[in-house]
């Protein structure tokens, strides 16, 4: 599957051969998985995301709204904006940014347009990553 951007991140196990096997064959959104059917399990659990995120609206203006919805009891620690070349463009403490419980606000007014990619860095160290536009 494509997402809206056009890369492939939908991605699952193949239905095996053999009929008659009991492996899963659905497709988990958002999740890559690199792992062979052996060991699908095992990697597909590591890949699992620690908490959820939604970023709107996306494309951006010059707010980007981000709001958490955790899997697990852990703290929001930090956001980290990169540009595609890899530069940090925004570094910025969560606190600072916090609307209320799990929603955060951040000004994106400074960027230009583009593709851009948050980084959600918790304070056990865990991190997502989500993509983004800036119009």
């Amino acid at each position: 599957k494509e997402d809206a951007f056009g890369d492939n991140l939908a991605v699952g196990w193949r239905k095996p051969s053999d009929s008659n096997s009991s492996l899963p064959t659905e497709v988990i959104p958002g999740i890559f998985l690199s792992a062979s059917l052996t060991n699908a399990a095992s990697n597909f659990r590591a890949a699992l995301p620690v908490f959820e995120i939604s970023l709107h609206p996306n494309p951006a203006g010059d707010i980007l709204g981000i709001s958490v919805f955790e899997n697990i009891n852990r703290n929001i620690e930090m956001f980290h904006i990169y540009d595609i070349l890899g530069k940090v463009v925004i570094n910025t403490k969560a606190s600072d940014e916090l609307l209320s419980d799990g929603n955060y606000q951040i000004n994106v007014s400074e960027l230009t347009s583009g593709m851009y990619f948050l980084y959600i860095i918790t304070d056990d160290n865990q991190q997502q990553v989500k993509k983004f536009m800036k119009e």
